[in-house]
């Protein structure tokens, strides 16, 4: 009997606890993206360095891990003329989405044109090249706009903000100042969730012990 009553109690163990264990694995496999809430979203490749580009407006970076006041994040993937890009970004630029989005990244092209230097010889020359570009965010320098591209394996700029894309809708003003509500109810409903499967747990290891201990009894002999 005693034997059954461990198998019994084991079996208990295992029905409550792993179902609470294999959503949290499963949350743990998933990404978690943050969106760009201001229009001077900068991309850094290093926290001490000078930034890159400026994520679009409205768009996501995917957070890999946080250090500090910074995300160590990727943008855009490795999808038709883009590349991923791995570097940081300021926590205060960006808002934590807490499902993924439809739409993620900006993939937009732009034209890039590239002129052959026709020199004074006779020789023939090619003429100008029209490729496309992946792009990446505009950046302000010198007064001047330019936008930062992925093109025939390598990044660079070229002239103007090329910034006229459709924007994504924005978290509400509400949900922003309640961010911090809204996670510390998440913990404490966890903790209530885990209060109370303790609690079930602990009533049936009782129940378990009673029966175990009026069933061992031995049955009184007859006279």
């Amino acid at each position: 009997m005693k034997r059954s009553a461990l198998i019994l109690i084991a079996a208990i163990f295992a029905v409550l606890i792993f179902p609470v264990n294999f959503p949290a694995a499963a949350r743990a496999e998933s990404k978690t993206f943050a969106q760009a809430i201001v229009k001077d979203a900068y991309f850094y490749e290093k926290k001490d360095g000078a930034s890159v580009f400026a994520v679009p407006y409205t768009y996501c970076i995917e957070v890999l891990s946080e250090d500090g006041d910074w995300y160590y994040a990727s943008y855009a993937a490795d999808v038709g003329a883009y590349k991923a890009k791995r570097g940081y970004c300021l926590k205060s630029d960006f808002a934590v989405l807490e499902t993924e989005p439809k739409v993620t990244y900006l993939y937009k092209t732009v034209s890039v044109t590239f002129s052959a230097n026709t020199g004074s010889g006779s020789l023939p020359v090619l003429g100008e090249l029209n490729l496309e570009a992946a792009y990446y965010g505009a950046y302000q320098a010198g007064g001047e706009w330019y936008s930062y591209v992925y093109c025939q394996g390598s990044f660079g700029y070229i002239a103007g903000a090329h910034d006229d894309y459709p924007l994504n809708e924005l978290p509400t003003d509400k949900k922003n100042e309640t961010d911090g509500e809204t996670s510390d109810g998440g913990k404490k409903s966890a903790l209530s969730a885990g209060l109370i499967s303790a609690l079930v747990i602990l009533a049936l290891f009782v129940a378990v012990i009673l029966m175990l201990h009026f069933t061992s009894k031995k049955a009184p002999r007859d006279a």
